[in-house]
């Protein structure tokens, strides 16, 4: 491939992940870290990284619940992670086993009372949103375990990209409403009034999930709304734990608003962790006022000590191969103001969003419903690349090649350009009806590479950004995977010093 090529390919690459997506800064653990009387529990869990199902341990015990949410405690905040972890499970195609490995984790961890809604055996929409959830009683309290998953999902993809004209990103504030919807249903169904707890928990999409359901819920407790927002019982503010795990910028927030900020004391009880290194938790801009609420905890992914720690645990969960492309001192500094990959995700993003003419408005206008559906088709209808690059010869480079010698069109020009071959290649997938929406979001991508590159497609060949995203392709999302969160994790986490030496691979089902 040339020079050119891997510079386009990288720069679209880099385009659709980032469209698709109150600092505490670090310090040794608040409070009790909790799991002296924990006890430890397996589970299953998908991980892409090896292409399988693979075993995990987790520690829990009912007594993290002793202490508000306002408190930092590390092993529940861990426990967090693998629930939610539990709800990406590969059932081998089949659908109807999608969520077998939470149910398990949580019946086994005491909850005799556990449901999922429609979506977790039925298929998936552009904005569906897979809920599970459990309840046990603990002391004089019913504690509700409220799971959504972030880890594995399909076709709803799509509602990442849709932030909506204004408010909270509009994806992400209707799975979080949705979860609230189920929530409410399961307290009804069960009859649960009186005191309860909640603890809500998700990992990308879902974290952005859990931390508007967070912000809602904290709301609710601060106006004495909680009734009618999810029933009949009782909580607190020290009662709704809410945690989130690489969360993208969720909610919207911008002084004058009349709004309580993000870092509000009202939102002390809601937890979120973010990796520096992770592009993923740039998106959306937040100088579109996008934010996230209550308290951030930043991985310690540049220190050296930690680090080694934590390839040490992957080493031992996920096996060698998987350690190796999480260590990030494989990053290679291309310019001198780009030396790791935490400076390349805030300068780039920050670049790209600039591109974009009108701000947020100019894109829920022009490209929102373009970008959404057309992933949604990518999804769906899985030949679709196949038929894309056929109508090429089955030569992608021949297809980049064209894009590069008709990214400055004027759109009625590309659009006349490449809307049959586009139909031609959806029509043969069974998915004709959005031809025209991957048409426009083709010419989308095409005008924001004409803007990042100002008309000049050379400047791309000195760019820093782009040279860093050449050579570090396959290093741009490995941070956003679960295996390096949960392993920084379990680092602070006092259970896993007698955690066992390697994980098992689980035969799919």
């Amino acid at each position: 491939m040339s020079t050119d090529h891997r510079v386009l390919a990288a720069v679209l690459v880099a385009l659709i992940v980032a469209s698709s997506a109150v600092v505490i800064l670090y310090k040794q653990p608040e409070g009790r870290g909790g799991g002296e009387e924990a006890e430890m529990f397996s589970f299953e869990t998908y991980e892409f990284t090896v292409d399988d199902n693979v075993s995990l341990k987790t520690y829990y015990t009912d007594d993290y619940f002793s202490e508000p949410a306002t408190v930092r405690n590390n092993s529940l905040m861990t426990f967090a992670l693998c629930l939610e972890l539990s709800c990406g499970y590969y059932d081998g195609g089949d659908g109807s086993k999608r969520s077998q490995s939470v149910v398990e984790l949580l019946r086994n961890i005491g909850c005799d009372r556990v449901s999922v809604n429609e979506y977790y055996t039925k298929e998936s929409t552009p904005t569906s949103t897979d809920v599970a959830i459990g309840a046990k009683n603990i002391g004089d309290s019913t504690v509700l375990f409220v799971c959504i998953n972030g880890v594995f999902y399909t076709n709803e993809f799509a509602s990442n990209m849709m932030l909506g004209a204004s408010g909270d990103h509009a994806g992400f504030s209707k799975a979080a409403n949705d979860s609230i919807a189920f929530l409410k249903k399961f307290i009804q169904d069960n009859g649960i009034t009186g005191k309860a707890k909640i603890l809500t928990t998700g990992y990308s999409r879902g974290s952005a999930a859990s931390n508007l359901m967070g912000a809602y819920l904290s709301d609710a407790v601060a106006e004495g709304t909680v009734k009618d927002l999810v029933g009949d019982i009782e909580i607190t503010q020290g009662d709704v734990y809410s945690f989130g795990f690489e969360v993208p910028y969720c909610g919207y927030w911008t002084a004058g608003s009349g709004k309580p900020a993000p870092t509000d004391a009202r939102y002390s009880n809601i937890w979120y962790v973010t990796n520096p290194d992770d592009v993923v938790t740039y998106v959306p801009t937040s100088d579109w006022g996008f934010c996230r609420f209550g308290n951030q905890v930043v991985l310690r992914s540049h220190d050296a000590k930690a680090t080694s720690s934590m390839l040490s645990y992957a080493n031992d969960f996920y096996g060698e191969a998987t350690a190796k492309s999480m260590d990030m001192t494989r990053f290679h500094q291309i310019v001198r103001s780009i030396p790791t990959m935490k400076e390349f995700n805030e300068g780039f993003i920050k670049k790209l969003f600039e591109t974009i003419d009108g701000g947020r408005a100019s894109y829920s206008a022009t490209i929102e419903e373009d970008l959404s559906m057309s992933i949604y088709a990518f999804f769906k209808y899985q030949s679709v690349p196949k038929n894309l690059t056929a109508e090429y010869g089955g030569n992608i480079i021949a297809m980049l090649t064209d894009l590069l010698i008709h990214y400055k069109d004027a759109e009625q020009d590309f659009k006349a350009y490449f809307g049959p071959k586009v139909q031609s290649a959806l029509d043969k997938s069974g998915c004709g009806q959005y031809a025209a929406n991957m048409t426009g979001a083709f010419y989308q991508i095409a005008n924001l590479l004409n803007n990042y590159c100002k008309g000049e497609l050379t400047r791309l060949i000195t760019d820093g950004y782009v040279l860093t995203a050449v050579s570090n392709t396959d290093m741009l999302l490995k941070p956003h995977l679960p295996p390096m969160t949960l392993c920084y994790l379990v680092v602070e986490d006092p259970n896993y010093d007698v955690y066992p030496a390697r994980t098992r691979r689980i035969e799919r089902r």
